[in-house]
């Protein structure tokens, strides 16, 4: 239909001229594509394809379900093209598939093993108790065998209201992690206390884990073809529109080829007790039952793991890890303070040791563990001075909410809740808060601010981000510290070594410090030169020497600028010295150190030393 206004003289007539739909276009014919033994007629009587009838959008996401549902297929694209003109005058299509067959299944078209049912079952199961109401609750315990020891673990899974990871040695009591209502917490055992942060209202915590079948590299085209499972988890930060998405949310993207294999890669041992399908494999037995596909245990040597649906399972585990604590040691007005105190305790750090070794998973908050050992304990020490206090009023502000001072921030585009990848929603609302702070507090022109402004249009696919990168490199507010940061970050390499080679232009120390004057007014702003200057001051000789090596391998790298800061009455003149500490780190050090990671950006990559790893072709 199309509508138009015609102007006569004085008066105007509104016409409206329509015409008939073009005819709906029909199927022609089906074309198969890759290296696949899948064959036309297996596509169309497993899809129920008409040829001869109409075609459309819908017909064409059903046949990719289906394909993606069946297990049967690595990878599997359908998409249509227009065909000859023929003799009734119709539009015609023709649908073409792009498959790549899983070849240790059953064809497309026959049904599959019993066994293969029983997976597909499986992947079923396994979305259906994740989006229940009911708890998911996976309980991994080692045999009691007297003399083992051994720690019990806990993972308990509600769809939207948390996570609770609960861990136990031995006679200890349950320490865990949660996320729920209440927000992140840490829970100690023996009442040594637990520390527990809200959440803001407005985000919420999310838990990505997608499993897929991929191709292994051939180093001969003569050579089978090898499938490795892929298993990719990640957790992340995203916003949330309404109070009903609650404050926890689980992503599972597992493909049902990848749940397939699970009885054909690896050569398994299959068998059947009664209706429970037995699959061994490397060590491990895991148990299914048939009719359902649901996980019985999981077994190895020395340890079983268990599945089970329970309902109002998180919220008693999680009054019991609660009432077994005692007191939160989290104050809303001194937050850094109190997390500093209770993350460097050394029961803390035996507790969520003991988790980290249970799951196999490195627990970062444990001190003095890792490079983050001495920076752990200045930052306790400065705390017990009470050094920390303007590092707590930011962070309670932060905590609380904007202020409405009457000044407006630079309005930043804001991505809207998505079914996009978490990790990525939460770089890019974190990038565009970063901006507002920047831009705020450094100026728009400083580094930072253009940093933070490219990185948030990047992570948006802005076009826009392009203009801002020529800005950046042609800046007069740019030195060696901003290139190299730059250098770093952004993900082409072509651009990379240019900034790079930028960067190695202006290695002096008046550029360096041009770099530095929006970092001290960022201090400022916040009143964080002091716990800066206080925490630095409290680093002893030997912690001193261990983060030389850790950041640069060379344990006298942070001797100078200390040397400065030490050198100063108070905290109060430390801070005031902090331009002099920086200048005589750049000339003790710190150029040496940016020098030779520029020098690394733009090394030539060859066949020899490949970027990232991949050949050059």
């Amino acid at each position: 239909v199309a509508v138009r206004p015609a102007a006569e003289g004085g008066t105007a007539t509104l016409v409206v001229t329509g015409s008939d739909l073009p005819a709906r276009p029909v199927l022609r014919d089906v074309a198969v594509a890759g290296p696949t033994r899948t064959s036309v007629d297996a596509l169309v009587s497993g899809l129920g394809i008409r040829l001869g009838g109409p075609v459309t959008e819908r017909e064409l996401v059903a046949w990719r379900r289906a394909l993606h549902d069946s297990g049967r297929f690595v990878s599997s694209r359908v998409t249509l093209e227009e065909a000859p003109a023929q003799a009734d005058g119709l539009p015609g299509l023709v649908a073409r598939f792009d498959l790549d067959d899983y070849p240790a299944a059953t064809p497309f078209g026959t049904p599959p093993s019993r066994e293969e049912e029983v997976m597909l079952r499986f992947r079923a199961w396994l979305a259906a108790s994740l989006a229940g109401e009911a708890d998911l609750v996976a309980t991994w315990r080692p045999d009691d065998t007297p003399g083992t020891g051994g720690t019990a673990v806990d993972l308990v899974l509600a769809r939207s209201r948390g996570l609770l990871l609960t861990a136990a040695a031995g006679g200890d009591g349950p320490c865990g992690i949660a996320v729920g209502r209440e927000g992140l917490g840490w829970f100690l055992p023996g009442g040594a206390g637990r520390y527990e942060m809200p959440l803001p209202r407005d985000g919420r915590m999310t838990v990505q884990v997608g499993l897929s079948l991929g191709r292994k590299p051939q180093t001969k085209e003569t050579d089978a073809p090898v499938f490795e499972r892929r298993l990719a988890a990640g957790v992340g930060f995203e916003s949330r529109s309404r109070e009903a998405d609650g404050p926890f949310g689980i992503r599972l993207d597992v493909d049902p080829v990848a749940c397939v294999s699970l009885v054909h890669e690896h050569s398994p041992a299959l068998s059947w007790e009664g209706e429970e399908l037995v699959v061994a494999v490397d060590g491990v037995t895991a148990r299914f039952d048939g009719p359902t596909g649901r996980l019985v245990a999981l077994s190895t040597a020395g340890s079983t793991l268990r599945l089970a649906s329970t309902a109002g399972r998180l919220e008693s585990d999680l009054a019991t890890l609660r009432a077994g604590a005692g007191p939160d040691r989290a104050e809303t007005s001194a937050p850094v303070s109190s997390a500093v105190a209770f993350f460097t305790a050394p029961d803390t750090a035996a507790a969520l040791g003991r988790v980290g070794q249970a799951t196999g998973i490195a627990s970062p908050l444990t001190a003095p563990l890792g490079h983050g050992g001495p920076l752990l304990e200045a930052l306790r020490r400065a705390g017990e001075r009470g050094a920390l206090e303007a590092a707590d009023r930011l962070v309670a502000g932060w905590m609380a909410g904007p202020a409405d001072d009457g000044e407006p921030l630079p309005a930043i585009p804001h991505d809207k809740p998505s079914a996009t990848d978490g990790l990525m929603l939460a770089g890019r609302i974190a990038a565009s808060q970063a901006w507002r702070i920047l831009e705020r507090d450094c100026g728009r022109t400083s580094w930072p601010a253009a940093l933070s402004r490219l990185a948030t249009l990047g992570l948006a696919q802005d076009p826009a981000a392009l203009e801002e990168l020529s800005a950046f490199m042609t800046s007069p507010d740019t030195g060696p510290l901003a290139f190299l940061a730059a250098a770093t970050g952004v993900p082409m390499p072509l651009v990379s070594v240019t900034l790079a080679r930028r960067g190695e232009e202006r290695l002096t120390a008046e550029a360096f410090r041009t770099d530095c004057r929006p970092l001290e007014a960022l201090l400022a702003a916040h009143d964080l030169a002091l716990p800066l200057a206080a925490v630095l001051r409290t680093l002893t000789d030997a912690e001193c020497e261990a983060l030389g090596r850790s950041l640069a391998g060379d344990p006298a790298f942070l001797a100078a600028p200390l040397a400065v800061l030490r050198a100063a009455p108070s905290d109060a003149a430390a801070a005031a010295a902090l331009p002099d500490a920086l200048d005589a780190w750049w000339e003790a050090g710190l150029r040496r150190l940016v020098a030779a990671r520029l020098a690394e950006s733009i090394a030539p990559r060859t066949a020899g030393a490949p970027a990232d790893g991949q050949p050059v072709r």
